[in-house]
């Protein structure tokens, strides 16, 4: 009697995406996983993880080179500004003797 007023969606070709998604990942994991077809592509994979942590350990011992050289330069700015208002200190005190 009554229709609902949404049009219904075409699943007639769901199984052509599954079949190709499946073919696609079938295919990919043969190629990784057969010992002989599969070895460049698992050397490729390997040498891209590598080389991505011979980056970050890199990264990280740069950033600790450069972690610990800001310390050092913040720690003799430090001591040059405690010296300077030492010597500011000291200029006033010498002032204020002298009047």
């Amino acid at each position: 009697m009554f229709k609902s007023q949404k049009p219904k969606k075409n699943k007639c070709c769901m199984w052509l995406r599954g079949v190709l998604f499946g073919g696609i990942l079938a295919t990919l994991l043969t190629s990784l996983f057969i010992p002989k077809s599969g070895i460049q592509l698992r050397k490729k994979l390997l040498r891209v993880k590598t080389s991505g942590t011979k980056k970050g350990r890199a990264l990280l011992r740069n950033s600790k080179h450069h972690t610990r050289e800001f310390a050092e330069q913040t720690k003799t700015l430090a001591k040059n500004i405690s010296k300077e208002i030492q010597d500011f200190t000291q200029s006033i005190i010498d002032e204020s003797r002298r009047d």
